[in-house]
């Protein structure tokens, strides 16, 4: 159930969620809230069970950790694309 739940729900919420950067917290609430109901599904948790302890559990980053998650890893990748670049160009021109 965990993989099905993950490809349907947790793929919508990823998609494009780094566009989410900055956006309110009153919208991020709202996000968490059908992170938190996906959980539960998956858990069989109740609703008074603490949530950090059922997206451990399954190991999911609540969506504010998720969206800078992502921020972070595509700045890094094209800072090192760009470095890559910038290498790659400066042994064609010492050849």
């Amino acid at each position: 159930m965990l993989k099905l739940t993950q490809a349907f729900v947790s793929t919508g919420l990823n998609y494009c969620n780094s566009v989410l950067a900055g956006v309110s917290s009153q919208l991020l609430q709202k996000i968490q809230v059908i992170q938190n109901a996906a959980a539960r599904f998956v858990t069989e948790a109740r609703r008074r069970d603490h949530m950090a302890m059922v997206l451990r559990e399954i190991r999911w980053l609540p969506e504010q950790q998720r969206i800078r998650f992502k921020t972070v890893v595509m700045v890094c990748h094209d800072q090192l694309r760009a470095a890559m670049e910038m290498t790659h160009s400066g042994v064609i021109q010492c050849i």
